[in-house]
């Protein structure tokens, strides 16, 4: 059986969000190391810092995992640690994360984005999640998206893989938190 086609189309960061009403904006590795280890439990204003965690194997964790290495054990720890919650979705980390007074996980700015949700992306080491901190390589941690396709796609996959490539898909993809990709090998 002749394998999909992946056709990557945008990138979008993975950020740290809490609930718009926590005054913080930014988070730094160091912090989030010793949030997710239990060494610091609260935020500067004294509210509860409530981790939403993903499981093991989902892709946030994995990336987190290999894009900051030295958060893993903070995580592992933070996964031993009873009454920790797991959201097995991004819909339930984000609806978590809108509940909880002093929330804390993580999301893709374009699901915030997208789906408007009232959530509050945090700057990671003093860059903000920004299309233009993706593009310039100055906010590491981003996520490519991919459109999957059968090995022969049909005449309405194509004219919308053409749709997500052209400028009012770019500007659509921008308006929600991604960077558009250049199409590869000249579609």
């Amino acid at each position: 059986m002749p394998a999909p086609e992946r056709i990557p189309y945008a990138k979008s960061a993975l950020v740290f969000a809490t609930r718009p009403d926590n005054r913080e904006t930014g988070v730094t590795t160091g912090q989030l190391i010793e949030i997710y280890a239990g060494a610091r439990r609260r935020w500067p204003d004294g509210t509860p810092i409530r981790i939403v965690l993903r499981p093991d194997t989902d892709s946030d964790t994995i990336h987190l995992k290999e894009h900051i290495p030295s958060i893993g054990p903070a995580l592992d720890a933070a996964a031993d640690r009873p009454g920790i919650p797991v959201a097995f979705t991004a819909q339930d980390a984000a609806d978590l994360l809108q509940r909880l007074p002093g929330g804390l996980g993580t999301t893709m700015l374009a699901l915030i984005l997208s789906e408007n949700r009232p959530l509050k992306a945090l700057s990671l080491d003093g860059v903000a999640p920004t299309p233009e901190a993706m593009a310039d390589g100055s906010y590491r941690l981003t996520k490519t998206s991919s459109i999957v396709t059968g090995p022969a796609p049909g005449e309405l996959a194509k004219r919308f893989i053409a749709f997500v490539y052209s400028d009012e898909g770019a500007a659509i993809l921008r308006r929600t938190g991604h960077l558009p990709l250049a199409p590869e090998g000249g579609r």
